[in-house]
């Protein structure tokens, strides 16, 4: 995306790689911190999701996926998933 840079999920940590990735705001603009998948309509799709459920569930993502084995993957989002922006001050 031209004008945004190394945009990643402040929920997730998804690399944004295109507009159609982003979520929506309320008002119907983009949001530049949230995927599509995480958030829409400037509401978290899965409010009640925990740090721990969030960490587990991109780390099967990635297996399945084959971007990297399970165990490898929590391990990285146990460091990464903390630190953004929806899970940095909440402590569930």
């Amino acid at each position: 995306m031209e004008g945004e840079e190394d945009l990643i999920c402040q929920s997730c940590g998804m690399p944004i790689k295109n507009r159609d990735d982003l979520g929506i705001e309320p008002d119907g603009k983009k949001s530049l911190d949230y995927c599509n998948y995480c958030y829409m309509r400037g509401k978290f799709i899965e409010p009640d999701l925990t740090l721990k459920d969030m960490i587990e569930t991109c780390a099967k993502k990635y297996d399945q996926m084959g971007i990297m084995p399970y165990k490898q993957a929590i391990e990285i989002n146990l460091q990464v998933i903390p630190e953004l922006k929806r899970w940095k001050y909440n402590f569930k």
